[in-house]
């Protein structure tokens, strides 16, 4: 499997909590505190998103709360390039942005989705539908469906639709 590359990365994660807690860590690449990026939730709905970076600083951004809720899934998306910074979205609504132009500190640990490496009690109480990731920013978006779909209803709908 092939590495995405640091300086730039764009996921889609289509999730829903069952239960808000602190440390909901839906993914993450590294350790904690040691991280290539991470994007977990707590018991408010904020979105967190720590990136510990090669020259070994640390940023940790967080939303507002009330991002990741119970009973609906959303879709965030989580992009890093080193031009523009982090930028997160929930249902194509920017909920995070900031300007930082590190990149990444490497390390040749895996990718856990819906759990964080080496930590307990960071498992995710909800469900990830989907993970999509690409190895550049997106600098166009799709078009994006802003319906909050009740759990359990499945709908596709393409572009030009």
């Amino acid at each position: 499997m092939r590495s995405i590359d640091l300086t730039a990365w764009h996921f889609f994660v289509v999730l829903t909590a069952d239960v808000q807690k602190n440390y909901n860590a839906w993914l993450v690449k590294g350790d904690d505190s040691d991280e290539n990026y991470e994007m977990l939730s707590y018991s408010d709905g904020n979105i967190h998103t720590p990136t510990k970076y090669s020259d070994n600083t640390r940023t940790f951004p967080s939303s507002a709360g009330g991002q990741v809720v119970t009973g609906t899934f959303d879709i965030i998306e989580y992009s890093y390039n080193t031009t523009s910074g982090r930028d997160v979205y929930k249902n194509a609504a920017g909920i995070i942005t900031d300007n930082e132009s590190k990149t990444p500190k490497v390390n040749n640990l895996p990718l856990y989705i819906a759990n964080e490496r080496s930590t307990s009690g960071r498992p995710v109480n909800g469900v990830i539908a989907g993970v999509i990731s690409f190895q550049r920013t997106v600098e166009q978006h799709p078009a994006h469906h802003r319906e909050q779909l009740p759990r359990g209803e499945i709908r596709s709908r393409f572009v030009g639709e």
